[in-house]
Protein backbone atom coordinates (compact mmCIF):
# COMPACT_ATOMS: atom_id res chain seq x y z
CA UNK A 1 0.00 0.00 0.00
CA UNK A 2 2.92 2.41 0.85
CA UNK A 3 4.87 1.36 -2.57
CA UNK A 4 1.46 2.07 -4.48
CA UNK A 5 0.96 5.36 -2.57
CA UNK A 6 4.40 6.08 -3.04
CA UNK A 7 4.34 6.10 -6.62
CA UNK A 8 0.95 7.24 -7.24
CA UNK A 9 1.17 10.66 -5.57
CA UNK A 10 4.14 12.32 -7.59
CA UNK A 11 2.00 11.47 -11.08
CA UNK A 12 -0.59 13.20 -9.50
CA UNK A 13 0.71 16.00 -8.69
CA UNK A 14 2.30 16.37 -11.73
CA UNK A 15 -1.06 16.25 -13.26
CA UNK A 16 -2.46 18.52 -11.43
CA UNK A 17 0.17 21.32 -11.60
CA UNK A 18 -0.02 20.31 -15.55
CA UNK A 19 -3.97 20.64 -15.57
CA UNK A 20 -3.75 24.08 -13.53
CA UNK A 21 -0.87 25.26 -15.45
CA UNK A 22 -3.67 24.76 -18.48
CA UNK A 23 -6.56 26.35 -17.27
CA UNK A 24 -4.62 29.14 -15.88
CA UNK A 25 -3.00 29.45 -19.36
CA UNK A 26 -6.59 29.22 -20.70
CA UNK A 27 -7.99 32.34 -19.05
CA UNK A 28 -5.00 34.23 -19.32
CA UNK A 29 -5.54 33.85 -23.40
CA UNK A 30 -9.02 34.58 -22.95
CA UNK A 31 -8.77 37.39 -21.61
CA UNK A 32 -5.45 38.87 -23.61
CA UNK A 33 -7.73 38.22 -26.73
CA UNK A 34 -10.63 39.88 -25.14
CA UNK A 35 -8.49 43.01 -24.53
CA UNK A 36 -7.38 43.06 -27.91
CA UNK A 37 -10.60 42.41 -29.85
CA UNK A 38 -12.32 45.36 -27.78
CA UNK A 39 -9.17 47.80 -28.70
CA UNK A 40 -9.72 46.89 -32.54
CA UNK A 41 -13.54 47.29 -31.84
CA UNK A 42 -13.44 50.48 -30.44
CA UNK A 43 -10.42 51.35 -32.88
CA UNK A 44 -13.07 50.99 -35.43
CA UNK A 45 -16.18 52.61 -34.18
CA UNK A 46 -13.50 55.82 -33.39
CA UNK A 47 -12.60 55.65 -37.16
CA UNK A 48 -16.47 55.32 -37.85
CA UNK A 49 -17.19 58.04 -35.88
CA UNK A 50 -13.97 60.26 -37.53
CA UNK A 51 -15.14 59.68 -40.58
CA UNK A 52 -19.23 60.35 -40.29
CA UNK A 53 -18.19 63.68 -38.84
CA UNK A 54 -16.05 64.61 -41.53
CA UNK A 55 -18.77 63.92 -44.15
CA UNK A 56 -21.30 65.61 -41.60
CA UNK A 57 -18.93 69.25 -41.81
CA UNK A 58 -17.97 68.43 -45.93
CA UNK A 59 -21.66 68.71 -46.07
CA UNK A 60 -22.43 71.90 -44.21
CA UNK A 61 -22.27 75.26 -46.58
CA UNK A 62 -19.31 77.84 -45.61
CA UNK A 63 -17.16 74.84 -43.93
CA UNK A 64 -14.58 74.12 -46.29
CA UNK A 65 -11.80 72.79 -43.99
CA UNK A 66 -8.64 71.60 -45.72
CA UNK A 67 -9.61 72.22 -49.04
CA UNK A 68 -6.85 72.06 -51.46
CA UNK A 69 -7.36 73.99 -54.89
Amino acid sequence: MLVTSLLVAPTLSFWQRRLERDISFFWAERATRGYWEGERRLGWEIGVLEEGRRARDLKRPGLERNVVS
